[in-house]
């Protein structure tokens, strides 16, 4: 029906409705069928499986519960990972067994919300099914993180690729594979420890839990910095927008983690952190600046722009690119030097009027992360699609593509203006720049970089 629909021009939008809504249910089918852990897995396949045969679908009408069910199918599955502590090292594993169990049994709570989901078209506001979803997500959240450290505080010469077998040859101990904390990362990592044991007492399990979490949170966000691998290679831009040697900021960077990893469960460890926060916001404002002050030197990015979701022209990538850059030489000296809380609350208002610029940045590093590959139509570019194989199911950034579409059509009105406008045309400028930045934060706040 969909495909009929597809060939009226008038019945396009309901046309679309209903092939993302098959197409949905084509990625659930198997990865429900795929389900590995017990009752619950049967629960859900039992559950799916009758209501498609026994009942169908109306796409038109179900299309928010059936993607009420994807985000619950895409939980379970990557929930299904942690199966194991040794992922881990030995000092994350008391907590990791606490957070496993709570996954589990939130996992049982969500498999049961799912009757609640096929049975209704309005699942998608049913207060017990919303909170089934938003308790397996924390759990899930709670090893993600765990996770995160563990990968961080671990030397990698305690993962041989090919381990030295005895003799006999047998079974290789997961165990004897398993991460271990480097020297470096040993406090914190014994910090953790004494975390994870106070999570079993009832008493003190709140308050244990919230700690865990914001060092986790420390150590993703301080271990590696935003642009710090691109500071450390050194350039004339970098020096130009720090105001001083890169190596310089580098250094300052060295010593403040050093002093923030000795502090770590300590009095008095905030002015650390606070230290650690204000090098780490600046370093994003930046990275940021670099990224798009090289859009603007080199005529745009071809990477991002070979996707069809982006266009942005270099007069426009100048022009936010010329809004901050003459503030960042005092920032970096205050992140590097100055109180720490007034460096945060300095940048934060800078960050105020750079969303655009951390947006370009961002969606730059994206670009480079999934590997957006060469400009089409050239042998590279095929040898290139052949190597990383089909597309994913969720198309890089496609979510976003209408958020992205508007910012791109305000940035050009508000960074890249006609050179000689009147002034009521100057005016309009404003108008559309302050639009095009509040378009940016809410986007950023979707990838979660707000």
């Amino acid at each position: 029906s969909a495909l009929a629909l597809a060939a009226d021009p008038s019945a396009t939008d309901a046309a679309r409705a209903q092939l993302r809504t098959v197409a949905l249910l084509a990625v659930l089918a198997p990865a429900v069928e795929s389900f590995t852990s017990g009752l619950s897995a049967r629960t859900v396949r039992d559950s799916l499986r009758e209501t498609i045969i026994g009942r169908g679908w109306n796409p038109a009408d179900e299309e928010r519960s059936i993607a009420l069910l994807a985000r619950a199918v895409r939980q379970i599955q990557h929930g299904e990972q942690f199966n194991d502590d040794t992922a881990v090292i030995r000092q994350l594993r008391p907590a990791w067994r606490v957070f496993a169990l709570q996954r589990g049994e939130a996992q049982d709570a969500l498999s049961g919300a799912f009757s609640l989901m096929l049975a209704s078209p309005g699942a998608e506001t049913d207060p017990a099914v919303l909170a089934a979803l938003d308790a397996h997500a924390r759990t899930i959240d709670d090893l993600d993180a765990m996770v995160a450290a563990s990968a961080v505080m671990s030397r990698p010469e305690s993962l041989p690729t090919s381990p030295r077998l005895p003799v006999t040859p047998r079974p290789v101990s997961p165990r004897w594979r398993a991460p271990i904390a480097s020297a470096r990362w040993q406090r914190p990592a014994n910090v953790f420890l004494e975390l994870g044991q106070q999570l079993s007492r009832p008493s003190e399990a709140d308050e244990a839990h919230r700690a865990i979490r914001a060092l986790a949170d420390e150590v993703a966000r301080f271990a590696a910095l935003p642009g710090e691998e691109s500071l450390r290679a050194g350039s004339r831009t970098w020096a130009q927008l720090i105001g001083a040697p890169p190596n310089q900021l580098a250094a300052a960077i060295d010593l403040a983690r050093g002093q923030w990893i000795v502090a770590i469960g300590r009095e008095g460890q905030a002015a650390d952190v606070r230290r650690m926060r204000a090098l780490r916001e600046v370093m994003a404002l930046l990275d940021a600046a670099v990224r798009v002050r090289g859009q603007a030197s080199r005529g745009g990015s071809a990477r991002m722009e070979a996707w069809p979701g982006w266009s942005l022209s270099p007069r426009a990538a100048a022009g936010m690119y010329a809004q901050i850059a003459t503030r960042l030489p005092r920032l970096s000296e205050l992140a590097m030097q100055g109180d720490p809380g007034a460096a945060i609350d300095a940048i934060a208002e800078a960050r105020g009027q750079a969303f655009a610029l951390l947006l370009v940045g961002e969606v730059d590093r994206l670009a480079e992360m999934a590997r957006i590959g060469p400009e089409p139509d050239t042998p590279q570019a095929a040898v290139w699609a052949l190597s990383i194989g089909p597309p994913e199911t969720d198309d890089w950034l496609i979510p976003l593509r209408v958020d992205l579409a508007g910012f791109c059509r305000y940035a050009e009105e508000g960074f890249a203006p006609p050179k000689n406008a009147d002034p009521k045309a100057r005016a309009g400028v404003n108008t559309a720049r302050a639009y095009c930045n509040e378009l940016a934060a809410m986007t950023l706040e979707k990838l979660g970089q707000r």
